[in-house]
């Protein structure tokens, strides 16, 4: 997470940045094209790339995969994670220290109808850059 220089010792951010570098299970809302949301990945973080279904099909997943890495055996994708995905043909993947998937969700239909209330409870935070809605 960025911040300005003059907060860039403040107490709440140095926490989210370490909680991200540490795995934070995070969930982007109206990502577009995944910019954010991999870039948190990379830093460390569990990110369920989110926006409607054409986004994330085109955009969102071929963005993840091209941003990929191999993982090793021992490196295994969270479970609330590969949970969440509901990308066509694409599992989260790992980018950076973190992981990133695609996943399908819109605003306009309740959450708990669209991810399961064990994935719900695992996210420790949501994040938004830029969303609009038209």
């Amino acid at each position: 997470l960025t911040c300005p220089k003059a907060y860039a010792d403040c107490p709440a951010m140095l926490e989210w940045q370490e909680k991200l570098a540490n795995g934070a299970n995070v969930v982007e809302l109206g990502a577009g094209i995944g910019v954010v949301g991999t870039c948190l990945a990379a830093a460390g973080g569990n990110i369920a790339i989110t926006d409607l279904t054409t986004l994330v099909n085109n955009a969102v997943v071929p963005n993840i995969v091209r941003n990929s890495e191999e993982s090793s055996e021992e490196e295994t994708c969270p479970q609330w994670m590969r949970d969440a995905s509901t990308a066509k043909d694409a599992a989260p993947c790992k980018i950076g220290r973190g992981w990133a998937g695609g996943a399908v969700i819109d605003w306009m239909i309740p959450l708990d109808s669209q991810l399961s209330t064990d994935v719900i409870s695992d996210i420790d935070v949501v994040v938004g850059c830029d969303c609009f809605f038209g």
